[in-house]
């Protein structure tokens, strides 16, 4: 759950990022520019929550949300691939 809020947070500080995060949420402050190791990082910790058999794919996403959960987490995965050509 921490590496998708993370990941969220990393994702939603690039360049047109479509990520947004709800102000009660996030962050009371504005985050500084991170930097971009971070985007590699928590992409690769999104991969792993998205495998099958991990913790948080199997018990910590009711079934009938899985679907949903999964497009939002992939969702953050493409936003943190953009080009850093910004």
């Amino acid at each position: 759950m921490e590496a998708v809020a993370a990941a969220a947070l990393v994702a939603s500080t690039i360049p047109d990022s479509r990520i947004a995060i709800d102000p009660e949420d996030g962050p009371r402050e504005p985050l500084p520019e991170l930097p971009a190791t971070l985007r590699r990082s928590a992409m690769l910790a999104l991969h792993r929550v998205l495998q099958d058999g991990s913790e948080m794919a199997t018990g910590w996403v009711d079934s009938a949300d899985a679907d949903q959960w999964r497009h939002e987490v992939q969702q953050i995965i493409e936003t943190l691939a953009l080009p850093t050509d910004h």
